[in-house]
């Protein structure tokens, strides 16, 4: 007599199938391939994001654009069908289930079914890490000229912005934020910053420790900066009434997807600041990030300053370029090796240490890992890759329980197969 299954065995029973894994692999080659197609338009971050990192995606097949030779334009591709696809979310997640559900139902936890166990685990943490490491994990660049030092990146690719408010100590009018001790919420004293995904347009933003609250009136992903007494057409004058943007003209651009910094993207913001317990206005500021300065301005005796820039990853330590090294192959233009000789700064300032990093020789420190990117254009400055990725170790862990599980089984089988025929165990087979 067979036993009868529980509503609830029968119920996950298609979630464990083969055949839904083999139709969720054929899923993820076809999002790959379309993915693939696509990042020829978009970069790879837009291509993550919309493909990978969402639950459905679609893929425009278009027309080809069309030249026009009498009036020497070009006429745009059209959509001529959109393919929607599920998205990596979603064929993660079932994956995930079914790699989970699979061998609870197919396989009994003997230790002959070790290597089998092994490989669905080792895949289930590769599964895992990917989701973990898109939503933890942070990246930015580290730009440091020779004899500077810096203990911040910036979130540009893809671009990230923050507003900062900073009041400035008493008695000090070139506060570097950058030299500033950082506080126990990872960012420097006295500083307020507020990410452009935190807030909403027209959505009031208040700093508890001035009580000035920041509005964002308008939000331009990119925009070309000019001065002012620079008249062309499609510029405009930003609406405000304090700081550099009085001095300026500019005009709204698409963003650059490709995040290849041809052109780069510069985003701006109109912002209102106020007296948060009079509601006074302080002034409407223009700010952007194709001008590094803040703005700065004075109310009630204090001394301010106001900027949109890049959203920074602050560290625990500093880093300081002492030496930045570029050979090449003899004869050619092509690079052979280039590095960093840096000294690495403590919070404390007292204690620091010198390394190097250069091409596959990162430096790791406190959970962050910085990696050699490439350098300024007068060979006389660093770009330093900065990564903080809690989950780093899981794929390492995942590739071993992988390799042992294919070892394990592919052992166990040739030793069954290489067994003498006439042994007891294989004429009870």
């Amino acid at each position: 007599m067979t036993q009868t299954k529980s509503p609830l065995w029968r119920a996950l029973a298609p979630l464990a199938s083969i055949r839904l894994t083999v139709g969720l692999l054929v899923a993820a080659m076809v999002l790959v391939y379309f993915a693939t197609i696509a990042q020829a338009d978009q970069g790879i971050w837009e291509i993550q994001r919309r493909f990978f990192r969402s639950f459905w995606c679609y893929y425009d097949f278009k027309s080809t654009p069309v030249y026009h030779s009498a009036d020497d334009t070009t006429e745009p591709a059209k959509v001529l069908f959109r393919l929607f696809l599920p998205g990596g979310y979603l064929i993660g997640g079932l994956l995930l289930i079914n790699l989970l559900l699979a061998p609870i139902f197919h396989y009994q936890l003997k230790w002959k079914k070790l290597g089998i166990w092994a490989i669905h685990i080792g895949v289930l943490l590769l599964l895992v890490s990917e989701l973990f490491t898109g939503i933890f994990s942070q990246e930015g660049k580290m730009n440091i000229p020779e004899g500077g030092q810096s203990n911040y990146a910036e979130k540009v690719t893809p671009m990230h912005t923050e507003i900062c408010l900073k009041q400035l100590p008493a008695n000090d009018t070139s506060v570097n934020s950058m030299s500033s001790a950082a506080s126990a919420t990872g960012r420097p004293n006295g500083e307020f910053a507020v990410l452009q995904n935190d807030f909403l347009v027209d959505e009031p933003v208040v700093d508890p420790s001035s009580q000035l609250s920041i509005k964002v009136l308008t939000f331009f992903p990119n925009a070309l900066i000019i001065p002012r007494h620079t008249e062309e057409t499609g510029y405009y004058h930003p609406p405000c009434n304090r700081g550099s943007g009085l001095h300026i003209a500019f005009q709204p651009q698409p963003y650059n997807h490709l995040e290849n910094n041809n052109p780069p993207n510069h985003p701006a913001a109109l912002i209102e600041v106020r007296d948060s317990r009079s509601n006074e206005s302080i002034g409407k500021f223009f700010c952007t990030t194709s001008i590094h300065a803040p703005d700065r301005f004075e109310y009630n005796g204090h001394n301010y300053e106001i900027s949109l820039r890049p959203e920074r990853i602050h560290l625990p330590f500093a880093v300081q370029l002492d030496d930045f090294t570029f050979t090449r192959y003899p004869g050619t233009q092509t690079p052979k090796d280039y590095r960093s000789e840096v000294t690495l700064i403590e919070p404390d300032g007292a204690s620091s240490r010198q390394l190097s990093i250069w091409m596959n020789h990162p430096l790791r420190k406190d959970g962050f890992t910085l990696f050699q990117h490439s350098f300024g254009s007068q060979e006389d400055s660093t770009v330093l890759n900065v990564v903080k990725n809690p989950s780093w170790p899981l794929p390492y862990i995942a590739f071993a329980l992988v390799t042992f599980g294919l070892i394990f089984q592919f052992s166990f089988s040739l030793t069954r197969f290489l067994k003498p025929a006439s042994s007891p165990a294989n004429k009870a087979s």
